[in-house]
């Protein structure tokens, strides 16, 4: 946070802001009764036999392989969604290990090490911190 002229504001990294100045202006448009332009998330996606196909492999390696994973330390979670690599999602489904903290395969015994590819299907590990129940 940065302090300008008694007013405290954020600082952010150039692709953050240019995010939060595309979500104000389809905010702005949507008040104003105009369509927002199309992000490539709002773009339906249907699917043909083949990815059909692959969404029923996928999923059937995960129900098959969940229980043993989930034994994995530091394991929270498996689900299937798709891969990514360096912040950016790809087209590819894949198992997705749910971690408390990623950690250097270095620092692990080799048993305790996530495969990269179970049963012909891409693993991706996707630290998501530690997980609290709420009271209600």
């Amino acid at each position: 946070m940065v302090r300008k002229g008694g007013v405290i504001e954020e600082e952010f990294l150039p692709e953050t802001r240019k995010q939060a100045e595309e979500s104000k202006k389809r905010l702005a448009s949507s008040l104003h009764g105009e369509k927002p332009p199309l992000r490539p998330q709002d773009v339906p996606i249907s699917m043909g036999e083949e990815e059909e196909a692959n969404n029923i492999r996928v999923a059937s390696v995960r129900e098959k392989y969940e229980e043993t994973i989930l034994k994995y330390p530091n394991v929270m979670g498996i689900t299937t969604g798709f891969k990514s690599i360096r912040n950016k999602l790809t087209r590819e489904l894949c198992l997705v290990i749910l971690v408390e903290k990623k950690v250097g395969e270095e620092t692990l015994a080799k048993e305790e090490i996530i495969p990269k590819e179970i049963d012909g299907v891409q693993t991706d590990v996707v630290e998501i911190g530690r997980v609290k129940i709420l009271d209600s």
